[in-house]
């Protein structure tokens, strides 16, 4: 645009003509001048300070400008170069226009233009055909000198001799190398040429030589081309030869198989060359070596390396022949090349083999690679990279890209293990986990990685692999909750195990109850405990032990004796234990609320108690607990109380009957003992196997001692009649009795049983409703007490005076409901585990509450089998924690299909039993009659000895199942009796009790009984017994 708006000096038509003349005659004469000769006239006319040629040329990788001719001020810099695309002439070219440059300097600051103090620089392209070759320049320090259209137009027309010079130079240095080519042996140079052509793309090395031999042989018009490796030194290997009219001789050849002469060529890398081998005397004495192979006169030039011979190539005719000195070195010249050749292609085949093992082996391991050039503007990572950061693959990579992908928790630490590495020049090893930013999934990946450093001792490049380690980091979680599991197994068997010590250690009556009510509440970890025992059904004389915790010091003397009547005495009626809620225990028809004594008597926070049996069956008392240390009592503090219950059990008969019985002292003492051996020994290996996985290597090695431990924990849990058996819970067996409620009132209930709780401390409850009702098809006990057990948990966990919220509302097709409170929060790493089973969280709350145990486990399990979900979420540590249940919404349809869907099969189905189940328990027989209803037979049930004997008599049945401890008539008094009947001899008895002893068995036996199962019954062995029995009878028949 400046050049346009220049007025242009008049043209001198003279000068110009006079120079363009002057070109002419150069471009004709002595075109190797044409370009100094060009740049003198355009220094001249454009009266300029420098005139100049820059031609287009490549420079290593890149291309430059290199100023070919130079004239006026500066002509000492001739050869210079300037970057190809910035500077003057890169932008020249680009625009394929004529352009005045003002300041080129600071135009182009970098490396386009060297600060040379030029004002004004105007530059013209130049081409060879449509090609841009290069540009024809002229610069002024004068700032008085302002370049105009004229000047322009005078360097174009310059130019065009510019592109012809080039032009004519090119080719001009073409015919030189030419000529040069043409006075070199054409001949030799032709058939090298064709020779790698030829190899050049094989890769198979028994390719290559068979080419060799044969391009050779029939350059030199040889009957054979031989190439051979050394095997040692002295032994040569023809794997292969190109043979015209004579034998082949490959195989394996001794070196002075063809005499001493040639191998003392060989060793001393030396060509061995016969014209005629009948008139060569160094082959007079092998001359049955040469006639066997057909060789009349032939080369053979040794190869060697590393001063050793490692290969020889020969050619040979079985005519005599005069050979030149070029043959000789063409053969000299050919084997070099073979050989280097065939270590191409073998080394080309190793680094493929060793490719394809290291992709399979980085494909296999999920291996990822990426480099970094410091510092990090830019990351290159290759797409399993990539992938292990949930980003695609054509994602461009920075810094703040990874750690964004980063999980929050692990940005810090790998920040930190990053800047340690780079500046301690230490291994950079690290596992972290990235997230899914619109999923949240989480990957664990382990990084590795290293620093380079540049020769000034700088940082350079931060390079390394990253792998997918989900798996593995999942395998140890799982192995830590594995050793957590069971070093708590271990930690109650061991308690249990010095309670029955204690126990049985224990000799008077006192000191058992004494010792097993501290000791289960201990154990068990309650505030109240207390032992009852009877004589038979007199509980006028029934003694109590209490035990309190100091949470009850003021109701430390409190004496009130059992009247036999109310909740407890149920338990010894049916010597069944029993675990309520506080809820569930107010609610029961048997509470009677401590009758009189209700204002005297410690207040109850839930209820665990478990019948004492004695070894007849007979019930001998019970023990019971009240307000758990924390949260509700569950399945494994029921089966822990059971088994201290039975232990007690033998310590109260033993107890009992130790004045009458001193005869049987030593018996007495190697059945405790025995069973305190018993209970111990499985400790030792447990404790040992905890410590072992602790130390494991491999996961195989883990397994094994897993397996070891588990059995040893199953020979402790089948002794002690499965003491912790928590399978239920982790299983789900909870039955559901849906119907179609209303969660206002469902909540209303929960309010109930949670209200005293929270007004005790203080806190302020409000309760948010939607004014429409949302109805549910939910099981309302269940749903209550997924309710009340988050109100308990955020009135437990909140400091007195707090803020409970309650608040339910419709979303889409479900039900939500959040509880929040303003408690102790929940610290983020522990949010996901807050529904395991025996969570704790954080110190703080351990000290005032025990850990949040089992609770929401079980609030987890129950909403999931309403088909719902739970979460929770806290800002953390004293920021309060909201509980969110969502439930979907029941159909008013729904309500009717309360039942299990489908048709059971009919009452004496086709190959079916008749079966009678006995049991008090009328859940328990009701289950078991369905089960077998279910599976094809016919059932009937009764719950009283009597009653079983009149149903069999109508019912004549082809099994029964019998529980031992029946009120009033036992279980053996009802086998022996169903044994006397006519007609019911044959039926197959089946034993229930939860007694499991050999002498049980025996008892079993001689009343009668076909079968004894232990409680809790093995439902695959109840059906083994029916299949057995029914396969029994259709042989029968």
């Amino acid at each position: 645009m400046e050049l346009a708006r220049r007025t242009s000096r008049q043209p001198d038509h003279a000068a110009e003509n006079r120079a363009l003349v002057a070109l002419a005659e150069t471009l004709t004469g002595a075109p190797e001048a044409i370009l100094p000769k060009l740049v003198e006239l355009a220094l001249s006319l454009c009266q300029a300070d420098t005139a100049g040629v820059s031609v287009i040329e490549r420079d290593g990788n890149e291309e430059v400008f290199r100023w070919r001719a130079l004239a006026g001020a500066d002509a000492g810099s001739l050869g210079a170069v300037m970057h190809r695309w910035n500077s003057p002439c890169g932008v020249v070219v680009a625009r394929n226009a004529p352009l005045l440059f003002r300041d080129p300097a600071q135009m182009f600051p970098r490396e386009g233009v060297p600060d040379m103090g030029i004002v004004e620089a105007l530059t013209v392209p130049f081409h060879d055909g449509d090609k841009p070759v290069g540009t024809v320049w002229v610069f002024t320090r004068n700032e008085t000198r302002k370049f105009d259209r004229e000047d322009a137009r005078i360097l174009t027309s310059l130019s065009r001799f510019a592109g012809s010079a080039t032009k004519v130079l090119t080719l001009a240095e073409e015919r030189k190398q030419a000529n040069e080519a043409l006075r070199a042996s054409e001949g030799r140079l032709r058939f090298l040429a064709e020779l790698a052509a030829a190899t050049q793309p094989l890769t198979d090395p028994d390719e290559i030589m068979a080419t060799t031999a044969r391009l050779l042989a029939q350059h030199l018009g040889v009957d054979r081309c031989v190439y051979a490796e050394i095997e040692d030194e002295r032994v040569f290997i023809v794997t292969g030869d190109y043979t015209q009219g004579v034998p082949s001789i490959a195989g394996r050849w001794p070196l002075d198989g063809f005499g001493p002469a040639f191998e003392q060529a060989m060793q001393a890398n030396q060509p061995y060359v016969m014209d005629d081998v009948d008139q060569d005397p160094r082959a007079a004495n092998d001359l049955s070596a040469y006639r066997a192979a057909r060789i009349q006169a032939g080369i053979c030039v040794p190869l060697h390396k590393a001063g050793k011979l490692i290969a020889l190539m020969a050619v040979d005719q079985a005519r005599p022949r005069r050979w030149t000195s070029e043959e000789v070195e063409l053969v000299r010249t050919v084997v070099g090349r073979c050989w280097e050749a065939l270590e191409r292609a073998r080394t080309a085949r190793s680094l493929r083999e060793r490719d394809e093992r290291l992709d399979f082996a980085v494909e296999l391991a999920g291996i990822g690679f990426w480099h970094c050039d410091l510092p990090f503007d830019e990351l290159n990572w290759d797409e399993r990279v990539k992938e292990h950061f949930w980003l695609p693959p054509d994602a461009r990579v920075t810094i703040d890209t990874f750690y964004e992908r980063i999980h929050p928790d692990d940005r810090a630490r790998t920040r930190q293990a990053i800047e340690t590495s780079i500046h301690n020049a230490t291994p950079y090893d690290i596992d972290y986990r990235t997230v899914d930013p619109e999923t949240g999934a989480i990957k664990w990946i382990r990084a590795l990685g290293g620093t380079a450093y540049g020769p000034d001792g700088l940082a350079r490049r931060f390079d390394g692999v990253t792998v997918d380690a989900t798996v593995r980091k999942l395998h140890e979680e799982r192995l830590a909750r594995l050793l957590e599991r069971e070093r708590e197994q271990a930690r109650l068997l061991e308690q249990v195990a010095d309670a029955a010590l204690t126990i049985h250690a224990t000799a008077s009556l006192d000191s058992v109850l004494r010792v097993i009510t501290e000791e289960a509440r201990r154990i068990i970890g309650a505030h109240q405990s207390v032992t009852s025992l009877t004589l038979g059904n007199d509980w006028s004389q029934a003694v109590s032990a209490p035990s309190l915790s100091p949470k009850y010091e003021a109701f430390r003397n409190y004496q009130g004796a059992p009247t036999g009547k109310g909740i407890y005495a149920l338990v010894c009626q049916t010597n069944r234990p029993m675990r309520l809620t506080q809820a569930e225990l107010v609610s029961h028809p048997a509470w009677r609320n401590f009758s009189g004594e209700a204002d005297r008597h410690p207040p109850m926070r839930g209820w665990l108690a478990a019948p004492f049996i004695g070894r007849s069956g007979k019930n001998l008392g019970l023990i019971q607990l009240s307000d758990k240390y924390e949260g509700e009592f569950t399945e494994q503090d029921e089966a822990i109380l059971i088994q201290l219950a039975h232990i007690a059990s033998v310590a109260i008969e033993n107890a009992r009957l130790y004045d009458e019985l001193r005869d049987q002292d030593r018996r007495k003492d190697e059945f405790l003992a025995t069973l305190a051996h018993e209970l111990r020994n499985p400790l030792a290996p447990i404790r040992t196997g905890l410590t072992l996985l602790q130390m494991a290597r491999d996961e195989a090695q883990a397994r094994r001692i897993r397996e070891m431990m588990e059995r040893q924990v199953g020979h402790m849990v089948r002794m002690v009649d499965d003491l912790l058996d928590v399978s239920r819970i982790t299983r789900g067996k909870v039955e559901l009795r849906k119907a179609r409620v209303e969660l206002g009132t469902v909540l209303e209930s929960a309010l109930e049983t949670s209200r005293p709780l929270i007004e005790a401390a203080g806190h302020v409850l409000s309760v948010s409703l939607p004014t429409e009702p949302l109805w549910l098809m939910a099981d309302p006990t269940r749903l209550s007490q997924i309710l009340a057990n988050l109100l308990n948990n955020a009135a437990k966990y909140t400091p007195a005076g707090g803020r409970i919220r309650v608040a339910a509302e419709r979303e889409g097709a479900h039900v939500v409901v959040r509880v929040e409170d303003t408690g102790v929060g929940i610290p983020p790493e522990m949010l996901p585990k807050v529904f395991d089973m025996f969570t704790q969280v954080g110190r703080s709350i351990e000290r005032a509450q025990g850990g949040l145990g089992i609770g929401l486990t079980l609030v987890r399990r129950l909403v999931e089998l309403h088909g719902g979900t739970v979460e929770a979420a806290s800002d953390g540590p004293s920021r309060g924690s909201i509980f969110t249940v969502r439930l979907p919404l029941g159909a008013a349809e729904e309500a009717k299909a309360v039942g299990p869907s489908g048709d059971a099969p009919a009452k004496g189905a086709t190959g079916g039993l008749k079966v009678l189940v006995v049991d008090d328990n009328v859940d328990g027989a009701e289950s078991l009659a369905e089960l077998l209803q279910l599976t094809g037979h016919t059932t009937e049930v009764a719950h009283t000895g009597p009653s079983a004997l009149v149903a069999a008599r109508a019912f004549e049945p082809d099994v029964v199942f019998l529980d031992i401890g029946l009120p009033g008539m036992t279980g053996y008094e009802v086998a022996q009796r169903l044994r006397a009947e006519e007609g019911l001899g044959r039926v197959v008895l089946v034993a229930l009790t939860g007694w499991g002893t050999e002498e049980d068995r025996r008892q079993a036996r001689e009343a009668g009984f076909d079968y004894h199962l232990t409680k809790p019954v093995d439902l695959q062995e109840v059906q083994r017994i029916v299949d057995g029995v029914a396969a029994k009878m259709k042989r029968v028949a």
